[in-house]
């Protein structure tokens, strides 16, 4: 199995991004937190990771490249799609949302499997900051290390604006626009799947997605995007897709110098989890699970009952 590249120092690192400041203490942390929260009519996408070494990838590149599926002559296209025709041909999965009506595609498919730990093109951000500290911090194991790098963790952060070229270059691939007469459903008809074909995704290249329904033609028309789970809604979630085989999401154009960087040391780890932990951000309240919830609604009845 072939081993994922890591960033050597901050300064291999750091050639990528807007900036990659190092952060050490409580004052200095509090005084970032407190510019992000300030600063008006900006709204940003962020990722917490638990290891500053630790490149931007999706699931579905981490799989293909420790995998080493290229020596399978499996390029990465086949194996997203391979995925997608096995999640389309499985009877139950299908039945289910031919009963509930929910149109399927790529993008929706690929949210599912994300959801349930199925490598995708898509990487996990989210809108609000205190959901991407949980999860800097989450499972986080610290053993200090002579390589300044492994003593860190990142919180990464975009701005929204800064991608707006997502929604346009939808637009421009597939004519979403008021003069074009030809449905997206006609160039797609000659697919063995064309609801749920990576084909289309690829032409993208990179864009996001969000659990807003509603977000101009790129929500509206839901071919590209409709929430399958809670998990999102939960955590404000929002995906990243990256139809690159080998490079991380700071490597690619769009994206490179525009993403910035807060290397924080894990030292300071159980004052980032006061933060988040005093404002309800819990792993309970982020993965809700279906049969906790189910039974606490018996529970609370019996609560009421009298003494």
């Amino acid at each position: 199995m072939a081993k994922l590249e890591e960033y050597r120092d901050f300064k291999n690192k750091g050639q990528f991004f807007a900036d990659c400041e190092c952060i050490n203490d409580t004052t200095k942390l509090r005084e970032v937190f407190g510019k992000l929260k300030s600063v008006k009519g900006k709204q940003y996408l962020f990722r917490g990771v638990t290891e500053a070494k630790y490149k931007l990838y999706s699931s579905g590149q981490r799989e293909y490249i420790q995998n080493e599926y290229q020596l399978l002559n499996i390029d990465y296209q086949t194996f997203m799609q391979s995925l997608l025709n096995n999640l389309m041909i499985d009877a139950d999965w299908m039945a289910y949302h031919n009963v509930a009506k929910i149109q399927v595609n790529a993008s929706y498919g690929f949210t599912y499997l994300q959801h349930y730990g199925t490598p995708t093109p898509y990487i996990d951000f989210t809108t609000d900051v205190l959901v991407a500290l949980f999860f800097c911090c989450h499972n986080l194991h610290f053993i200090p290390s002579n390589n300044e790098i492994d003593n860190y963790l990142s919180l990464y952060y975009v701005e929204k604006d800064n991608i707006g070229y997502i929604v346009d270059k939808y637009n421009r691939e597939f004519g979403r626009n008021r003069n074009d007469k030809e449905p997206y459903q006609q160039r797609a008809k000659d697919d063995n799947f064309p609801n749920l074909s990576f084909l289309y995704l690829q032409k993208l290249g990179v864009f996001y997605v969000d659990n807003e329904r509603k977000r101009g033609d790129f929500g509206n028309k839901r071919l590209i995007f409709r929430m399958p789970n809670r998990n999102m809604l939960a955590q404000n979630g929002v995906l990243i897709y990256n139809a690159d085989d080998n490079n991380p999401l700071e490597k690619i154009s769009s994206f490179r110098n525009k993403i910035h960087c807060l290397n924080i040391h894990k030292s300071l780890c159980d004052y980032i989890m006061d933060i988040y932990s005093k404002k309800g951000i819990t792993h309970e309240k982020l993965f809700p699970n279906e049969f906790q919830i189910a039974q606490k609604v018996y529970s609370d009845f019996k609560r009421t009952l009298p003494k």
